[in-house]
């Protein structure tokens, strides 16, 4: 069976629950740094939900780039402590 017929949707409560984020985080997400959802239906007041697989997805990706930033930070800080002793 294909991947989207067997993803588990869930609400926005349950997204900020598992990503322990405020509701407007959570919109600020979606909006600024592309969380992705599902939308279930159109027009102003139009549902949206969010696959599991998704957040998993975006939170890990979030995670290994936050790694990879404090290991540069890391090398940098390393870089100064070598040069400043002169």
């Amino acid at each position: 069976m294909h991947d989207d017929l067997n993803a588990i949707l869930i609400d926005a409560k349950t997204a900020c629950r598992l990503l322990s984020v405020s509701r407007r985080t959570l919109h600020t997400l979606v909006k600024r740094d592309g969380l992705p959802t599902v939308k279930l239906s159109s027009g102003s007041r139009g549902g949206v939900r969010f696959r599991l697989i998704d957040l998993e997805r975006w939170a890990a990706q979030r995670v290994r780039r936050g790694a990879r930033q404090q290991a540069v930070a890391a090398e940098q800080v390393e870089g100064q402590d070598d040069g400043g002793g002169r």
